[in-house]
């Protein structure tokens, strides 16, 4: 409800506010209390669980020291490669992240407050796909993920009272949603119905590669009409640069993404964002990111909701749309319902499934 929703916001805050402290405060400190920290555990850990002796049964994984508070950063933030350069390992998260596996393994720990567990912000990353399966099979029915720090998507679904926001939680919300939508995607069958419209789409847009200089805003595109193909039978030929050749609405779309996720790890950062939020209030940077992910999701749930109303319509479809995983999961859903199934999606929640889901493929 609100108030649940509330609280979601405030954890949200909470957790960015530590996160911005020891981005931007910290290094700092960190660089006076290296020496000193470094001491102290030299001093303790023969006492200490922080690292645990390598020889028992049930130690821990092995890792950067972790202090109250401090987490890892005295020894984490600024991180020295072989190479003998150096990265701000918040910042630079794909180097950071591989040097940690480089000294410690494909298991290990680091404390980030604010991100971890506990007070000293206990995080365990794992390189190793063999071992992540063990992760998945024990993370219980909700399991915890990014999408849920991303707090003003969270505040502007809140805001307009889209379904779209309960895809961003932990709950019971999620997990229905969830596997409805999976019923029409992954199963082999399922796959065998669109994977000719991913064919001839791909075709489509392996050819219109040579045509763009940015490989980034290609590849943007390429990935929408790809998935478009798949979920509306649609072809979008968003990754096609010449004129004319794609809807204006469908470039819109493109742009209106491309900026809301250029500027949601800024606005998560962002201290007058955090601080106007928490009084109900919006930033500049709130109102560019409100504007482009509203242009974005009004867009994509039009679409969703003009195929819904040719199905209720019984109007024809094309070969392309009868495949595609829209159409599927209607009809799947829907025979669901009739037949009493309470785990069955309403419409409200197929729509926010496939257009956060167009979102998402750009």
């Amino acid at each position: 409800g609100a108030t649940s929703g509330a609280n979601r916001h405030k954890d949200l805050q909470s957790a960015s506010l530590a996160v911005l402290f020891f981005r931007w405060a910290m290094p700092t400190a960190c660089r006076i209390l290296s020496r000193r920290a470094t001491a102290v555990v030299s001093r303790t850990r023969h006492k200490s669980s922080i690292i645990a002796p390598a020889s028992s049964p049930s130690a821990p994984p092995p890792g950067f020291p972790r202090l109250p508070l401090l987490g890892s950063l005295p020894w984490f933030s600024n991180l020295s490669l072989p190479d003998g350069s150096s990265v701000q390992s918040l910042d630079e998260q794909h180097e950071s992240w591989a040097e940690g596996t480089r000294r410690h393994g494909p298991v290990w720990r680091v404390g980030i407050p604010g991100l971890g567990k506990g007070i000293s912000g206990d995080l365990t990353l794992c390189a190793d796909p063999r071992e992540f399966v063990k992760v998945l099979q024990a993370e219980g029915k909700y399991p915890y993920g990014a999408i849920q720090l991303q707090w003003p998507f969270i505040v502007w679904a809140t805001k307009h009272g889209r379904t779209v926001g309960k895809l961003f939680t932990r709950s019971e919300d999620w997990r229905h949603i969830r596997h409805g939508m999976q019923k029409s995607i992954l199963p082999p069958a399922a796959a065998a119905g669109y994977a000719a419209i991913i064919g001839t789409t791909g075709r489509e847009v392996v050819l219109n590669a040579p045509l763009w200089d940015d490989a980034g805003s290609f590849m943007s595109r390429a990935s929408f009409d790809l998935f478009a193909g798949l979920a509306l039978g649609r072809r979008i030929r968003a990754s096609d640069p010449r004129p004319g050749a794609s809807l204006p609405e469908d470039e819109r779309f493109c742009v209106d993404t491309i900026e809301a996720l250029d500027l949601l790890p800024d606005v998560i950062q962002d201290l007058p964002s955090i601080a106007m939020s928490s009084l109900g209030l919006e930033s500049p940077m709130m109102k560019r990111y409100f504007r482009a992910v509203s242009g974005a999701l009004d867009y994509a749930e039009a679409q969703v909701r003009e195929m819904l109303a040719r199905l209720d319509a019984a109007e024809p479809l094309s070969t392309a749309e009868e495949a595609s995983y829209l159409a599927s999961t209607v009809r799947t859903q829907r025979a669901a319902a009739a037949a009493g199934a309470a785990d069955a999606l309403t419409d409200d929640e197929i729509v926010a499934s496939v257009s956060v889901a167009l979102v998402a493929s750009v």
